[in-house]
């Protein structure tokens, strides 16, 4: 498996963006900030140029790997409101999770 360029791309670009939202969460003093965001962001990346290149090998299905992005990031999102003790009253992080994914 090689790395390409077009990779390093996808990873730079997952880790200012994800950094960028964890900043502004910081500045507002909410939870999840930079660490966690750049964190999630730079792994899900990973995790799906993985699925991708693996995914060419025959007899493989890269959505496997990828599907199970979703479920880390929701099983994240739940233990954030539990440890937050915001249960729901509070619920930006769903969303800003989600558009990570993306």
């Amino acid at each position: 498996m090689q790395v390409t360029a077009d990779d390093l791309v996808k990873l730079l670009l997952a880790l200012v963006l994800g950094g960028l939202i964890g900043w502004e969460r910081e500045l507002y003093d909410k939870p999840a900030g930079f660490r966690t965001n750049t964190l999630i962001c730079v792994g899900s990346t990973l995790f799906t140029i993985f699925s991708l290149k693996i995914g060419i090998i025959p007899g493989t299905d890269s959505a496997r790997i990828a599907a199970q992005i979703v479920s880390g990031i929701g099983f994240l999102v739940q233990e954030l409101l539990f440890a937050a003790e915001r249960l729901f009253w509070d619920l930006p992080q769903p969303p800003q999770f989600g558009l990570s994914l993306r």
